[in-house]
């Protein structure tokens, strides 16, 4: 059974996303529609319009339309009642009832669930949901439908509340809003944590499989002390409900859990597409974009905004100090569109000496170059390590050390473990050993 041709149920952004993607892969598309000849921005170039299920079907149709369990349960009944039996139906429902769907059915082993997030046309996973009628051969040619346009299946062997993705997701932010809620955290610290160590530390790992690494002994006992004091009330946070019904949506409305007011949220958006879902995301990271701020419950301080020093080569303000003005000079990278060059009349040690008498202004030059400064004239700094030590913790106080971190050996300091170094060459990167087998 190879599948050749789908038909996408709803034109909604989901929708259109879910098109893309199997567009830019050659498959054969539809979209079914109530308006078939309104136009539709985003729409892949060739995909076939149609008002109702009439004719030959498509060898697979994937229900996308408003999450009302009423509406698709009539909505399925039309279809079968047009290509019942002669389609593979696959619903992509986050939230309703899988099995309710499918015992509905008059073919319910044609049926199953296929959940996509957004972005539908980037993100590298989609979940195959089985209900209790599925047959095998109608997944596994879905699955194979996936991997040709590049997406990996995430095979559920029956439906779940929420799926895999979902549920894991809403489990820790209801914990997180739960921890707000008591005053314990703000949100900015949740979102940094999750950035800056599990998020780099379940990618190399996983969730599960870093319990064997450290041990399940601990893991054990960790497991009974804390899940009896974690959140079971089985109800969302108030506070975070109240969000929305107060008008303060998100980013479109410029207040949410966090002050988007004065921000381009689609720029926002455009930066994070380039890393999320996207499987083998470019070597080459993307600028975030700027200003943006954060807000959480109570006083959460707003990120460097480079925009609010000028731009680069500004003058500094007159009242500026003598070695402010000796690290003054950023002008624009040659050829690049970010970056800076800082240049020091003094040497290596005057540098840093400079910098340490000012402690806030290279952040800030930092900041109006977009994370790029290169100082020309420092290479002594190759040979004493202290200056670059003293350097990096104008900072901040803590420095990593390169040596716990996987990072080659040829690009760490041989003496001195919190110091990589970058050369002209590409870096060699280590192979990961066999994963164990999973059991």
């Amino acid at each position: 059974m190879e599948i050749r041709s789908v038909c996408v149920a709803g034109g909604g952004v989901m929708g259109l996303g879910i098109l893309r993607g199997f567009a830019s892969r050659g498959v054969e598309c539809w979209l079914l529609s109530r308006d078939p000849a309104t136009p539709k921005p985003g729409l892949p170039e060739g995909t076939r319009r149609i008002g109702a299920a009439e004719g030959p079907p498509p060898d697979l149709l994937i229900e996308s339309i408003p999450e009302d369990m009423a509406l698709k349960q009539e909505f399925l009944a039309g279809i079968e009642a047009a290509w019942g039996g002669r389609t593979l139906i696959a619903s992509n429902t986050s939230v309703l009832p899988l099995q309710v769907l499918a015992d509905g059915l008059r073919h319910p082993e044609a049926f199953c669930g296929l959940h996509y997030m957004m972005p539908a046309e980037t993100f590298a996973f989609v979940e195959l949901i089985a209900v209790r009628q599925s047959a095998p051969a109608m997944l596994d040619a879905i699955a194979a439908l996936l991997a040709r346009c590049g997406r990996t299946a995430l095979r559920l062997a029956k439906p779940i509340p929420g799926a895999l993705i979902n549920r894991l997701q809403h489990a820790m932010a209801n914990e997180a809003y739960q921890m707000v809620a008591e005053g314990a955290v703000d949100v900015a610290t949740v979102d940094l944590v999750i950035r800056r160590l599990l998020g780099p530390r379940m990618a190399v790992t996983g969730l599960i499989e870093q319990k064997d690494l450290s041990g399940l002994g601990t893991h054990a006992a960790s497991q009974a002390g804390l899940v009896p004091a974690l959140h079971h009330e089985g109800r969302a946070a108030d506070w975070m409900l109240d969000l929305p019904r107060r008008g303060e949506a998100g980013a479109e409305a410029g207040l949410g859990f966090y002050d988007w007011r004065g921000t381009d949220p689609a720029a926002y958006r455009a930066f994070a597409a380039q890393y999320v879902g996207n499987s083998s995301p470019s070597r080459r990271k993307p600028r975030r974009p700027a200003p943006w701020s954060r807000r959480g419950r109570g006083s959460i301080p707003s990120r460097i905004d480079p925009a609010a020093n000028g731009s680069i080569g500004s003058p500094l303000p007159a009242e500026t100090s003598a070695h402010e003005q000796q690290l003054r000079v950023p002008v624009s990278l040659p050829g690049a569109s970010f970056g800076g060059i800082v240049r020091h009349a003094g040497d290596a040690a005057g540098f840093v000496a400079a910098a340490e008498a000012a402690p806030a202004t290279l952040p800030r030059l930092l900041a109006e170059a977009h994370g790029l400064l290169l100082v020309p004239g420092m290479g002594a700094m190759a040979g004493d390590a202290g200056l670059l030590l003293r350097l990096s913790r104008i900072f901040g106080p803590e420095v990593e050390n390169y040596r716990e971190t996987g990072m080659a050996a040829n690009m760490v300091h041989p003496e001195v473990p919190e110091i990589f170094v970058v050369s002209n060459t590409p870096p060699r990167c280590a192979s990961r050993p066999p994963c164990p087998t999973r059991h």
